[in-house]
């Protein structure tokens, strides 16, 4: 483990913003990174988003979302029933091990 851990930032992007900028470069033709660094959005971003525009995605209709979240097992619901229920068990002095607790959820083995 490092020393000094600095934990990522999820960079989220105004979405007004980015819907003002990605206007801005297809109707007023302003350059990409002119608008970029207007509204304080990273260039690659502004640019994939131009793409997505030009493509008649409309921009309100593709939700930008973290990338963490494709990957999750439970809906944020389940996992709080989880959290509660693996916390009610260690206060009643029945704390699971990580094989226990798998087999609870119904989670395979490997």
């Amino acid at each position: 483990m490092v020393r000094n851990y600095k934990k990522r930032k999820e960079n989220s992007v105004n979405e007004d913003d980015a819907e003002r900028a990605v206007l801005c470069v297809v109707n007023n033709g302003m350059k990409l990174k002119t608008a970029a660094g207007i509204y304080n959005i990273k260039p690659t971003t502004l640019y994939n988003r131009v793409k997505n525009y030009k493509e008649n995605i409309t921009l309100k209709s593709k939700e930008y979302i973290s990338k963490h979240t494709v990957y999750q097992v439970f809906t944020n619901d389940e996992e709080y029933m989880l959290e509660k229920y693996f916390l009610r068990m260690s206060k009643m002095n029945y704390g699971l091990t990580y094989v226990q607790a798998r087999e609870r959820i119904g989670i395979p083995i490997c």
